[in-house]
């Protein structure tokens, strides 16, 4: 094998990944250019710039001065693994993994200024620069194997396994078997500089096309999320909640239905503002959620109302867990405003027996709330059945 890739047209191999490499950086910038949102594609355009600007200068060995074609290079090319590693942490929410590309791209500068200058040693930069690279792959594929997103689970371990890949190749670089006895330079290793360059060829291309479908995959989640769900409070919006209550209905089991509406919450804003308003909405979103089952749904209909989906569940059981939940709500305090307490009415409709489509569950849940209000608040009433 490394004979085979010694006799490769070093010239055209350069060429070509020249080219794709200055191409695969355009569309690196392109992809954090369309998502701005989304702070890890920053990191990755960043880094394979400065990779492709690290192996470019490192091609034009011999035409350019050794500063640049060496120490430049190299410190480019660790500065853009740096800025990868803290582009994938961010992605898979460690931000804590960060790596300080300009302190490490310091360090291997002057580190090389050493073996270039001072202790003439051809393989140890290449045995650094290998294990550097090696290092930075490895916990790539660590953090995409090991925190994966909802969604993307699949698109990060293939991601991860392409970076394994990376992994074998720099294990081979550093072992320097592709490097001859008394080489001085890479001009005197066409095999190891051949195989670095059709690395980057082939592999660079693919991770790359990985990021894309990951920031694709991401963005499609956001957008799903904010077409299904309320901005404010995070719970179901109307139309989610539609949808969910047929998908409850299609399984032909016990559906329980509850409105829940905050009382006197226009009182609230008039005395603490509409931002202790807002605040109490969240709080009052955050309590009930946590006190729901897996396959509970709670959806936001109204300013201050909220629609509750219990599947599986008949009037009784439905009963004990609102009863639960309107202690809790009874018991919130705000930070912000301690005087804002709040309490909330609920009305419960189960279909069978109550209703037999939705629009008749609603108008059912809608006259129990009707007579917890006029029972003077902060109570559950249950639907009569029909």
């Amino acid at each position: 094998m490394p004979q085979l890739i010694s006799q490769l047209h070093t010239p055209t191999l350069q060429v070509a990944t020249a080219l794709v490499l200055l191409f695969s950086s355009a569309a690196a910038v392109l992809l954090w250019l369309s998502a701005r949102s989304e702070r890890y594609t920053r990191y990755w355009a960043a880094g394979y710039a400065a990779i492709t600007g690290g192996l470019i200068l490192s091609a034009l060995r011999g035409q350019l001065p050794i500063p640049l074609t060496v120490i430049a290079s190299n410190a480019l090319i660790v500065a853009g693994g740096a800025w990868l590693v803290n582009g994938t942490a961010i992605y898979c929410r460690r931000d804590h993994w960060h790596w300080p590309a300009g302190t490490l791209a310091a360090l291997i500068a002057a580190l090389f200024l050493v073996l270039v200058y001072v202790v003439p040693s051809f393989r140890l930069r290449v045995i650094i620069i290998a294990i550097y690279m090696l290092s930075v792959c490895v916990v790539m594929a660590t953090l995409l194997w090991r925190h994966t997103t909802p969604g993307s689970r699949w698109l990060q371990r293939l991601l991860a396994g392409l970076l394994a890949v990376q992994v074998s190749f720099y294990a081979l670089l550093a072992s320097v078997r592709l490097i001859p006895t008394g080489a001085a330079d890479y001009l005197d290793a066409p095999a190891a500089f051949n195989a670095l360059y059709l690395n980057a060829l082939l592999m660079i291309v693919a991770v790359l096309f990985g990021f894309a479908a990951l920031t694709h995959r991401r963005l499609s989640l956001h957008l799903h999320y904010a077409a299904n769900h309320d901005p404010l409070t995070g719970a179901l919006n109307r139309r989610a909640l539609d949808l969910e209550i047929d998908h409850q209905r299609s399984a032909r089991q016990p559906l329980t239905l509850v409105l829940l509406d905050l009382d006197h919450f226009k009182r609230l804003n008039d005395t603490h503002g509409h931002h202790i308003g807002d605040l109490a909405l969240i709080a009052f979103t955050e309590t009930v959620r946590s006190g729901l089952r897996r396959n509970d749904s709670l959806g936001r209909i109204g300013g201050e109302e909220f629609c509750l989906l219990l599947p599986a569940t008949d009037a009784m059981a439905a009963a004990h867990i609102v009863e639960r939940l309107r202690c809790r709500v009874e018991a919130i305090e705000l930070p912000e405003a301690p005087a804002a307490r709040f309490t909330v009415s609920a009305g419960i409709a189960t279909s069978p027996p109550c209703a037999s489509d939705e629009a008749s569950l609603m108008r059912a849940a809608d006259r129990a709330l009707y007579l917890a209000k006029a029972a003077g608040r902060n109570r559950v009433i249950c639907a009569a059945e029909n």
